[in-house]
């Protein structure tokens, strides 16, 4: 069947990173961040200095499975990125149908973004993934494949995971509140339109706190010292406010997504007011890419900052197929 083919490719593409890791990649070093998050990973902690903990707990366990080998840090990375392409192709087959779940899995693994996060371990990995389960549940909710109180306690669990990776996951929130908003607006009185109110808003934030907790706890007990270094890492008091750093943040992404996905991912914009799921997933696209940018002009961004995206992007591109 077409299903079993697209899982196949999906397959031997993953399957020639791990043959390229094998046999060339993996006598080279650690970098400096992975090399940190193994630090981490060989004592088990809720948090740690510059990071929350999900990376180095994955690597951790990739040691206790495989062994304490340097190349077992790195690892999971493709795995994680094959387990998220067939999270998004079930949330694109309950949007738009079999085929969409094919197309969206397929555009995943082809992205660059995810060919150079397959050979490296980064907090972006487990990120997405996690970031992909939660907007699954959503979608589930909207589809009426899920109750709404179980899918958004789901969603919300899902994304208190993906804030263990990084805290990026929190623009998820403000995108679900953003979308709320925005139906209110536009869906007043249709009552045939499924959409999430704030009760589901409240059942999210649940979800995600209590999920999220651990690392909430640990920071409180130890001076903020993650969130401080966050806040460091933005570097605003050294601000430039530069429109060109801001429209450089944009052109990255051109070489995370690949210039003709990227390019038709701009399609998202000109959606039909009547599109409930197309509007939930520009609230969990545009405004990450919106304050990346704010960021950006204020001080500066890295291209990675915007990964959060790319998951309700690619869910969205395949309505654009025939």
């Amino acid at each position: 069947s077409v299903g079993f083919i697209a899982l196949l490719g999906i397959a031997v593409l993953n399957g020639l990173v791990l043959v390229t890791y094998f046999n060339d990649l993996r006598a080279l070093g650690l970098g400096v961040d992975e090399a940190q998050y193994w630090l981490w990973s060989t004592g088990f902690d809720f948090g740690y200095y510059t990071k929350p903990p999900l990376t180095s707990w994955i690597i951790g366990l990739s040691h206790s499975l495989l062994g304490h080998h340097e190349w077992a840090v790195r690892l999971p990375a493709p795995w994680l990125h094959l387990a998220t392409s067939l999270v998004l192709w079930r949330a694109a087959d309950w949007l738009a149908g079999a085929a969409a779940g094919r197309i969206a899995a397929i555009i995943w693994m082809t992205l660059p973004s995810v060919a150079l996060g397959s050979f490296v371990i980064s907090t972006d990995t487990p990120l997405l993934l996690c970031w992909s389960a939660g907007v699954l549940a959503l979608v589930g909710v909207l589809t009426g494949r899920l109750r709404e109180r179980r899918g958004m306690l789901l969603a919300g669990g899902a994304f208190g995971a993906a804030m263990l990776a990084k805290y990026a996951a929190i623009y998820a929130l403000f995108g679900l509140a953003v979308y709320i908003l925005a139906t209110s607006v536009l869906f007043r009185g249709k009552d045939r339109i499924k959409v999430i109110g704030w009760h589901g808003l409240g059942l999210f934030a649940l979800g995600m706190f209590v999920v999220a907790s651990p690392n909430i706890l640990w920071n409180l007990a130890n001076e903020l010292t993650t969130v401080r270094h966050l806040s460091d890492n933005a570097n605003l008091d050294l601000r430039s406010y530069s429109l060109a750093s801001s429209i450089g943040f944009l052109a990255a992404q051109f070489a995370t997504s690949g210039p003709v996905v990227f390019a038709l991912m701009f399609g998202i914009l000109r959606m039909r007011r009547s599109d409930n799921a197309g509007l939930l997933l520009l609230c969990l696209s545009a405004p990450v890419i919106l304050v990346i940018m704010v960021q950006a002009f204020l001080s500066e961004a890295n291209a990675n900052w915007g990964l959060a995206a790319m998951p309700a992007l690619v869910l969205w591109l395949p309505g654009l197929m025939p």
